[in-house]
């Protein structure tokens, strides 16, 4: 499985198929820096999780998971964790089936009896009426970007599946991982925040704290030239209690003193 993702989402659903007899894969972000894979070996819920902190920056992040009979490899850009359990299949069904279902994050009803033969798989989002929420899990999802879904030798044509399969809700979902960001909007240093879920208007937000720059997009030059001799002097009138002043200075000078 291989899978890039471009989100400010601390805490959201990647992706999760299952099938008729419970067998599951669920890949999900969570804890602000954290990806999370969750799958069943055999009877048991196992959790592989890999940490990076540039999960949420808005950056490319490039999740491959490697399955063998005897290991499951997670790749998170260059941090990677395994684990010895690899692919053991359940293959009769049970609606209890597993020996520790308190680590399950969603899941599919599960009716007494065995339902038809089915292979399901949600990505980014899901219908609640056919996953459920348990463990009084909040898992939403995901505003972002997916690109470049690769599931075996299956490269995954993102848009194409949107408009032609009988995904439950498709509103919400374009074409092109294109970012605003990517264009460099932001000036001087100043650091490029988009919100993905406008994706119609132009929503960049600049933030200039750690420059020496203003405005919308860090273009706003609030320096002054200084000739040795010469200084500014401004006060400010404070009326109640002051617990903190903070001062920003940023300067540059060519002469040794």
């Amino acid at each position: 499985l291989l899978i890039n993702i471009r989100t400010y989402d601390d805490h959201a659903l990647i992706l999760y198929a299952h099938d008729n007899f419970n067998n599951f894969i669920h890949l999900y972000i969570t804890n602000t820096n954290e990806v999370v894979y969750l799958y069943n070996y055999g009877s048991e819920v196992v959790n592989l999780t890999v940490t990076n902190n540039e999960l949420n920056s808005g950056k490319s992040i490039q999740i491959a998971v490697i399955k063998s009979e005897t290991s499951t490899i997670l790749h998170v850009n260059e941090f990677n964790a395994t684990l010895d359990k690899g692919v053991l299949l359940l293959e009769e069904y049970s609606n209890k089936p597993w020996t520790n279902p308190e680590m399950e994050v969603l899941s599919p009803h599960r009716p007494p009896a065995p339902t038809v033969m089915y292979f399901q798989l949600n990505l980014a989002g899901y219908d609640p009426s056919n996953l459920l929420r348990v463990n009084n899990n909040s898992l939403d999802g995901l505003v972002g970007c997916v690109r470049g879904l690769k599931i075996g030798e299956n490269l995954i044509d993102l848009p194409e599946l949107a408009k032609t399969s009988e995904a439950h809700e498709s509103d919400g979902v374009l074409a092109d991982c294109q970012m605003y960001c990517d264009a460099e909007p932001c000036k001087n240093g100043g650091i490029c925040t988009e919100n993905f879920s406008k994706k119609e208007v132009n929503t960049v937000l600049c933030n200039c704290e750690h420059t020496s720059f203003l405005g919308e997009f860090c273009m706003e030059e609030k320096g002054a030239e200084f000739s040795g001799e010469s200084g500014l002097q401004r006060k400010y009138s404070l009326t109640g209690k002051v617990d903190e002043l903070k001062l920003q200075l940023a300067f540059s000078s060519g002469d040794l003193r």
